[in-house]
This record gives C-alpha cells, sequence and structure tokens, in this order.
C-alpha cells in the first residue's frame, strides 16, 4: 500500500507493458496496474514458490498464462488437493509442492442450481488491502467496467489474515460502497486465517455479506495463501463452468479468453 501513491501512473500506462506475477501483496499494486493502466497482470504463484524441479501443472500454467497470444485460451481445471502444511522456505529454500489435502470448491449460495457458467473480466488479490482500497480510486471498479469489461466482472478474493469477524465488516463495506454493483460472480479462495470464534467462522461471514445477491459467491477456490495458484490474469475475460451437488462444484473448468 505504501508504493501506490509513488506510482506515476499516467507515465506507466505510456510505457511498454510488462507482466507482473505473484499474490498476495503483490496483487495490491497489480490490481492498480490492471485498472488504472490497462495492463494484464498476473496473479499466480510467487517466484520463490516455483522449484524447476517441480512438475506441478498449476506452477506450468504461470509460463502458459504469460505466452498466450491475442485471442487465445488457457483452459485450467480446479485441483482435487491442496497444500495443507505451510512450506517454510528460510528452512527449506528447495521445498516442492505436497498436496496431500482434499480440495472442494463450493457455491454458497446456488444451491438449488446444477451448474453454474458465469463469464467476465478478472480482476482481484488479496482482501486484506484490496477491502480497504477497493472503494478509492487506485481501483475504481466502475470506471474500468465502463472502459475495459461492458461483459461485467469476475472479482476473486483471498483473505490472508482477517479474522471471521474483520471479513464480515470487511466484506459488508465493500457492498455498502457499491463494490459488488458490476460484478457477475465472486470468488473467494481459501484462507490460512486461524478461526479463534467457535460460533462464526468465514463461511458464514460470506454468507452474511452476500445474502440476497443474484450472483453466484463460490468459495475454496484455487487462490490465494492456500497452494495451488491457478494463474489468473486481470483484465482477461475468464469463463468458470462447474457442476453442483447440493453446493458443492465438481468438474470446475476456469477458461481464460486474452481478448
Amino acid at each position: 500500500m505504501e508504493i501506490l501513491p509513488l506510482l506515476d501512473f499516467n507515465a506507466i500506462s505510456k510505457a511498454r507493458p510488462k507482466w507482473l506475477v505473484g499474490f498476495s501483496d503483490i496483487s495490491t499494486f497489480a490490481c492498480a496496474l490492471t485498472t488504472r493502466c490497462g495492463w494484464a497482470t498476473l496473479h499466480a504463484a510467487n517466484l520463490m514458490q516455483i522449484h524447476p524441479d517441480d512438475s506441478d501443472v498449476y506452477l506450468a500454467n504461470i509460463f502458459s498464462a504469460m505466452s498466450l497470444e491475442e485471442k487465445q485460451q488457457l483452459h485450467q481445471v480446479a485441483s482435487p488437493y491442496y497444500q495443507q502444511k505451510p512450506i517454510d522456505y528460510k528452512a527449506d529454500p528447495q521445498a516442492q509442492f505436497d498436496y496431500t489435502a482434499p480440495s472442494q470448491w463450493r457455491c454458497i449460495n446456488y444451491k438449488d442450481k446444477r451448474q453454474i457458467e458465469v463469464s467476465g473480466r478478472l480482476i482481484g488479490g488479496c482482501l486484506d488491502t484490496l477491502g480497504l482500497l477497493l472503494p478509492s480510486n487506485y481501483y475504481a471498479l466502475h470506471e474500468f467496467k465502463k472502459q475495459y469489461a461492458p461483459e461485467g466482472l469476475i472479482l476473486y478474493l483471498e483473505n490472508a489474515e482477517l479474522s471471521p469477524m474483520a471479513l464480515a465488516r470487511c466484506l459488508l463495506s465493500l457492498k455498502l460502497n457499491d463494490v459488488f454493483t458490476d460484478v457477475n460472480a465472486v470468488v473467494f479462495g481459501r484462507s490460512p486465517a486461524i478461526n479463534n470464534d467457535c460460533y462464526f467462522d468465514e463461511y458464514q461471514a460470506i454468507e452474511l455479506a452476500f445474502k440476497g445477491n443474484l450472483f453466484p459467491v463460490i468459495v475454496d477456490a484455487d487462490i490465494g495463501h492456500v497452494a495451488p495458484n491457478l494463474a489468473l490474469i486481470n483484465g482477461a475475460v475468464a469463463t468458470i463452468t462447474a457442476d453442483l451437488c447440493e453446493g458443492m462444484a465438481s468438474n470446475i473448468i476456469v477458461k481464460t479468453d486474452l481478448k
């Protein structure tokens, strides 16, 4: 957040675009480069997580995404497992991913439907910082939609450290500031945040904030601090399709169209 006021967005918008790749704090100004300058930026694993011997398809998709030509597509599927134990790269710089915990995307408000298919321009990142700045002119989603995304937005968010109550306050604040007006869907990544409240969890916080909304709200997606990470191109058109069974999503495909 300290970097944002130091950036000359007018000068950047006239420069030759370069790929900015990563998640967490990286997304704080990657998202701004997309909304303010029209750059495509890539929300994916960070550099220190990319081991040259790791055959993980999600890491390979980073380079596939950066290699896309205009009008080409990248197809990704949801991971059946995720990295449950955090990796200490300081203790083991050569560590590689080991997905062992079963993964299951869910749709919290489409429990009576059998299938989801939703499209829109991707934009998003780490809620811990974006949640404080989305109503500001650093992101200005309404203007971004008018200029770049007449088809609407798919807003993806991931919670790094917010407690369930703080998460609820953050999302309700965004709702009251009309941040969700232009979105076709909201997708939440799995959260590593510790939940010490046995009466109120992050799922209840999300359900509280989006009660009554007609667009799909997906949770536990492969986004953010809990690996693996989909390669999500901010500014690209994406289509998410999934079969549903009592809110549980399967056969999930994320198709990104670089246009």
